[in-house]
């Protein structure tokens, strides 16, 4: 398709998907007195993006997405053997900011990839008790950085505007939170902490909708102003 140099708004999903490998599998933490296994669970994240196409093989890409990070902690004492399971979620939004570089297969059909930073807000803590079990889970910071990278494929309508299916791999700068954990056995608390590191897949898919590229024989002619009297 012919290079317009357009801008491009459009809506993007992208479920989360647990990976050990990436490190957002399964871990178990052990203490003096009780162990915690440690999971990640699927998530979401969902919004707006936009993108503004620099020449005909790069753009930018930004925007803002809602996310729902979900986790799960299972506490047990060694000593009685009772176990407590507590999952919780955490919230944050991102605000990316990629370059992205285009490849083309076939006539409407693209393959990109893309690379750059995400400034990521955390806006609250959280907290879970279950009788005598307790998980604290604190951000490290209000607003984190991340680098964030893609690739994927995306089919580009005249009219309908275009459609990607891609992956994704966001990997905070730092761990994302602490969970501090507690336990309770006759009257005596018993903590233990472990760190969050926040890294994550995301399976993407995301809609551009469709823009007229600007047409300059439709503008109205310029009036000339007359010299003299």
């Amino acid at each position: 398709m012919p290079f317009d140099g357009l801008t491009y708004f459009g809506l993007t999903v992208k479920p989360i998907v647990p990976n050990q490998y990436f490190g957002s599998g399964t871990e178990r933490f052990a203490f003096t007195e009780f162990n915690a296994d440690f999971s990640h669970l699927p998530g979401y994240s969902f919004g707006m993006i936009i993108r503004h196409e620099l020449s005909p093989m790069w753009a930018l890409e930004t925007g803002i997405s809602y996310g729902k990070r979900r986790f799960n902690v299972d506490l047990t004492d060694i000593q009685t053997g009772v176990k407590a399971n507590m999952a919780f979620t955490l919230i944050n939004y991102e605000v990316p900011l990629q370059a992205l570089i285009y490849v083309r297969l076939r006539k409407r059909f693209y393959m990109n990839a893309s690379a750059g930073l995400s400034f990521d807000a955390y806006p609250s803590n959280v907290e879970t008790i279950q009788f005598d079990y307790e998980q604290r889970t604190l951000r490290r910071r209000w607003l984190q950085l991340a680098l964030a990278t893609n690739l994927g494929f995306e089919y580009r309508t005249k009219e309908k505007g275009y459609f990607y299916l891609g992956a994704g791999y966001h990997a905070p700068t730092d761990d994302i939170a602490v969970v501090r954990t507690r336990l309770n056995r006759d009257g005596a608390p018993y903590y233990g902490s472990f760190f969050i590191p926040g890294t994550y897949l995301t399976v993407d898919l995301k809609y551009f909708f469709h823009e007229d590229p600007y047409d300059s024989s439709n503008r109205p002619p310029r009036k000339k102003k007359k010299i003299g009297g």
